[in-house]
């Protein structure tokens, strides 16, 4: 599965890689997406973890879906009420 050319996502890693491990030190990916030293490993985690999920869920393994349902409806419940 691929949603970005590798160049853009290469330019994101090395971006993020060249700003200091500062909390307060950013740069801007562009003119909305502010990005820190920690944002690409960030994404690749999510990343990753939707693809790990999606092949949980194919191998029939839905106990995921089920803990994520029931997450959905007891945080819903507390927003609706």
């Amino acid at each position: 599965m691929q949603v970005h050319d590798y160049s853009y996502v290469e330019r994101i890693s090395q971006l993020c890689a060249s700003i200091p491990d500062n909390p307060s030190a950013i740069a801007s990916l562009d003119a909305d997406t502010a990005v820190s030293r920690w944002s690409f490993e960030a994404a690749m985690r999510a990343s990753g973890s939707v693809c790990e999920a999606v092949d949980k869920v194919m191998a029939g393994d839905h106990r995921l879906v089920q803990k994520a349902m029931h997450f959905f409806l007891s945080v819903s419940q507390i927003i609706c009420n």
